[in-house]
């Protein structure tokens, strides 16, 4: 196997980066502070904030694709079985999930985009000046009436 150091790159994840330098084939090999790996960007500092935002607006895009669905009038419990069937738009969003350092900011953020799925799911509109609490407890409700909570 060939391994080239021109292609190679290196990111330092640590508090104290001293002056690190890594050599291949006595050529110094390209610190970098960030890079994409497997489709989601690692920071060196290890935040996550930019990976989270970018993983929200691709999955609210796959969902606003499906808007159609979503205004139709076809019941909630076929809403709720094509939301959890269509994986695209909770598998766009948790890619790489498994690296996040979650901050209070990007769980509230995450929680934001969840609450936007059940509105449209609902038909609830931000107009209609209902809490999420109330939002989430109406979803409940309407879950355990129809037999349908699971838990995870």
């Amino acid at each position: 196997m060939e391994v080239s150091s021109e292609k190679f790159k290196v990111m330092v994840s640590s508090e104290r980066v001293n002056d690190t330098s890594i050599t291949m084939d006595d050529e110094p090999l390209e610190l970098v502070h960030k890079f994409k790996y497997l489709g989601a960007t690692l920071h060196e500092d290890g935040s996550s904030t930019v990976e989270v935002r970018t993983r929200i607006a691709l999955a609210t895009a796959a969902f606003t694709k499906l808007g159609k669905i979503w205004k139709s009038s076809i019941s909630f419990k076929a809403k709720h079985k094509l939301f959890r069937s269509l994986v695209v738009v909770i598998s766009i969003l948790t890619y790489g999930c498994e690296t996040w350092t979650l901050l209070a900011d990007t769980e509230r953020r995450i929680q934001v985009f969840e609450n936007k799925c059940l509105r449209k799911l609902l038909r609830i509109s931000y107009k209609d000046h209902v809490t999420n609490e109330s939002v989430r407890e109406l979803f409940v409700a309407y879950m355990v009436r129809k037999n349908l909570y699971w838990r995870q």
